[in-house]
């Protein structure tokens, strides 16, 4: 009898302890009602306010693209782990904060995501630890990693922070979804004078920018992506002033090739691809479009644009 007893405290145990984890991985989820609140709103509204850069990816066109840059998805998580959920993922919205926010950055995607799946995978890897939400519910966190994370059926959520936001999320400004028409990337910049002059400010060129707004897209073309930027100025005379001086600098920075030390600079790096095409006026826009660029190309600018617009002010 003490032989049968002894035998069956094994899987007894181990049935309890599995019991536990199922427990533990069951708490692991989404805010209740959270992803039925973002039914039928913009797909920004998952994001926080206070960003810097607003974007929204079509994963499936801007994959090469994706698996060339360095995104907090790619970099943090280990790599077959982001390939999967990359792999899994439609569509993305994401947000990138200035210094000194609480949290850097922040993503919503659409997909599919095995939840279940994907749950037992971060409560046996030590590195994940289930966090509370201020939103209500739990995610993922590795501090290792500085990355959370929250998979739940048909939606994803990404931070190095807490991942929700409490609703109404973020908006698209006017205009923003007629600009964007099926381009791989596409989104937003919140304070674009601070962004353009810190740029133009690192070459040396003695203008600025004055901008109420701008919006990016990056199309793609028989394997190569061109990226556009159309910025609205307050008045038609700031936009005829700023298109002659781009059409100076564009020629300066061509002759002078704004090399430093004989090599030439992130900075110089990125003016060529900026000024490779005279800008379009039309009447308080300017439309500045990029050289067609290889994927690498275009996430070397990319990721240039988020350094220059989450940087602290100097």
């Amino acid at each position: 009898m003490s032989v049968l007893k002894k035998r069956n405290r094994i899987p007894c145990a181990a049935l309890a302890g599995a019991f536990a984890a199922l427990a533990l991985i069951s708490c692991a989820t989404g805010p209740a009602g959270y992803t039925k609140s973002l039914a039928g709103a913009g797909e920004f509204a998952a994001l926080a306010a206070g960003g810097a850069v607003y974007l929204t990816v079509n994963v499936p066109a801007s994959r090469p693209i994706l698996d060339a840059l360095d995104i907090p998805l790619t970099r943090n998580m280990n790599k077959k782990r982001a390939a999967q959920i990359l792999d899994r993922t439609r569509s993305a919205a994401a947000a990138y904060y200035p210094a000194g926010s609480p949290r850097r950055f922040q993503a919503a995607a659409q997909g599919s995501y095995p939840k279940g799946r994907a749950d037992i995978a971060f409560f046996f890897d030590g590195a994940w630890k289930k966090r509370k939400s201020a939103a209500g519910g739990s995610y993922w966190h590795s501090a290792k990693d500085a990355l959370s994370v929250s998979l739940s059926g048909d939606r994803a959520f990404f931070s190095d922070g807490d991942p929700f936001t409490p609703q109404p999320g973020v908006m698209s400004p006017a205009g923003f979804e007629d600009f964007k028409g099926g381009a791989a990337f596409a989104g937003w910049i919140e304070n674009p004078p601070e962004l353009f002059n810190r740029f133009l400010g690192s070459l040396g060129l003695p203008f600025k920018i004055t901008a109420t707004e701008a919006f990016f897209a990056v199309h793609q073309a028989g394997g190569l992506y061109q990226g556009t930027i159309r910025i609205k100025t307050p008045a038609e005379s700031d936009a005829k002033g700023i298109a002659a001086m781009m059409r100076i600098a564009g020629t300066f920075m061509a002759l002078s090739g704004a090399a430093e030390n004989g090599e030439r600079t992130p900075a110089a790096l990125l003016a060529g691809v900026f000024f490779a095409n005279p800008p379009e006026q039309d009447g308080v826009y300017l439309t500045i479009r990029t050289a067609s660029l290889e994927p690498s190309g275009m996430a070397l600018l990319l990721s240039q644009l988020s350094v220059y617009s989450t940087q602290n002010q100097p």
